[in-house]
């Protein structure tokens, strides 16, 4: 008896909800959509049958792994790996700076006049490191060909002689204050 007084009341439990007019419109709805539901069921099961498929062939599961494998993947590789992720956001901060710096660059260089104004600018700074490097190279120059051109022989007394000269004593005394400090410091 218990049997038919469940089926009673299961019978008036879904009479009640299909008194409801949600359920009824959601039912309609169902039945309206069960073509597609029913092809929707159709394509997926195309789809597990052709990964079924897949897996069932030895070759291509075969390829597949071998494409996938890694061989050389240890724990140096993977620490190597974790350490260049944490550092990818300055190496990128750091291109992205490069890359603004060659932007610059090729902008200026592109630029007849920003090209002429610092060609001015590097003269203005080596023009007279330039000519001072001329008068000392013309310096040596005329010493040389007068030492070439003199043909005297010098004796002891010339060269007691230079001893008085201011130049040579101004040498001396440069020459006395360098081996001076060298001695200074020169360890003890």
């Amino acid at each position: 008896m218990t049997n038919s007084n469940e089926q009673v009341e299961s019978v008036d439990s879904l009479s009640s909800a299909l008194a409801d007019p949600e359920v009824k419109q959601s039912i309609t709805n169902l039945l309206n959509r069960l073509p597609e539901l029913e092809k929707g069921i159709g394509s997926l099961e195309n789809v597990v049958d052709f990964g079924q498929s897949l897996l069932d062939d030895k070759p291509f599961i075969d390829d597949m792994e071998n494409k996938l494998a890694i061989h050389q993947l240890d724990m140096e590789t993977l620490s190597s790996l974790l350490i260049l992720l944490e550092k990818l956001p300055i190496l990128i901060a750091s291109i992205n700076k490069i890359e603004e710096s060659l932007a610059f660059v090729t902008a200026i260089s592109q630029d007849a006049a920003s090209v002429d104004y610092l060609t001015h600018q590097v003269n203005v700074y080596t023009e007279p490191v330039i000519a001072e490097g001329r008068k000392g190279m013309a310096f040596i120059s005329t010493v040389k060909m007068k030492a070439e051109k003199d043909k005297k022989r010098y004796s002891i007394f010339s060269v007691f002689r230079w001893l008085k000269d201011p130049a040579v004593q101004k040498g001396f005394r440069y020459i006395n204050a360098i081996l001076v400090t060298l001695n200074e410091k020169k360890p003890k």
